[in-house]
């Protein structure tokens, strides 16, 4: 089922539209499926999702499932108060043209074959109640086409909005391996930002912030030390400049005092690395 910009079906776990293959299709494995597999490659068992839900996830599984079913419960509710009060009155319409309930064809008809309020409108708007009657019709048909082509674009636009979701569902992935959508969706923080247009990187970043940090850190400073060892792995394997300029004493011995900065550092970094030099 795809995932459209609306977001009204991202809280009931219906959001399962990640595509296929490396598009994102998310595989679950029961804890069975799973053990199965270890004993045929021989491979360490992992932990199934159904595992870490029922283990050491259940209480955020439960905290987020709960969260989405008392939006879910919201929204119903809010619905359910309108359509009764929709109900009341239409009973008071079919009460005063005598239409059975549920009958709402019927119930239609009554009220445009209704003379009393056409008559009294023609009058004020002097002209003649079928003249008003063909007017009232053509207004009703000219705002169902309004209807139907803005339902047109709300559909184009829920169509755009979910490619746009799965091409930055890809992306993500590329970032981050371990991002899954319809998990992502169950927290409240993160599909209000989607809902409010923040992309999929930056709302998963802002929601794990805390666990990101401290891997990007690490990264960081791992990378700076490479970079620092190949820096004087680089200066070590250089050819030696010490014959370059410098004066040799009387004894055919070099000459301290006669070394540049340079060469004198360059002899430190030797000496630290255990390569043992005379002079």
């Amino acid at each position: 089922m795809k995932i459209y910009f609306d977001l009204q079906q991202f809280a009931d776990g219906a959001a399962a539209a990640e595509g296929s293959g490396t598009d994102g299709v998310a595989s679950v494995e029961t804890g069975a499926e799973t053990a199965a597999a270890a004993e045929t490659t021989g491979a360490p068992q992992e932990e199934s999702f159904d595992d870490l839900i029922k283990g050491k996830y259940k209480a955020d599984f439960d905290k987020r499932m709960q969260a989405a079913i008392k939006r879910r419960v919201g929204d119903t509710k809010a619905l359910e108060a309108e359509l009764m009060k929709a109900r009341e009155t239409l009973a008071v319409a079919q009460q005063r043209y005598g239409t059975k309930d549920g009958d709402w064809d019927a119930l239609t008809n009554a009220l445009l074959e209704d003379d009393a309020y056409l008559e009294k409108e023609a009058y004020e708007r002097g002209i003649d109640k079928d003249t008003l009657r063909t007017m009232k019709k053509m207004e009703r048909e000219n705002e169902q086409l309004k209807r139907n082509q803005s339902e047109l674009e709300r559909q184009a636009r829920q169509e755009q909005a979910y490619q746009k979701l799965m091409q930055e569902q890809t992306e993500v992935k590329g970032f981050y391996p371990d991002f899954n959508i319809d998990n992502e969706l169950l927290n409240p923080q993160f599909e209000n930002l989607v809902r409010n247009g923040i992309d999929l990187k930056t709302a998963y970043e802002v929601v794990h912030h805390n666990e990101i940090l401290p891997v990007a850190m690490k990264v960081a400073a791992d990378k700076a030390k490479s970079d620092a060892s190949r820096v004087v792995q680089s200066n070590l394997s250089r050819p030696s400049e010490l014959g370059a300029g410098h004066v040799d004493s009387p004894s055919g011995k070099v000459d301290i005092s006669k070394l540049s900065k340079e060469q004198r550092e360059e002899i430190r970094q030797r000496v630290m690395a255990g390569e043992r030099i005379v002079l």
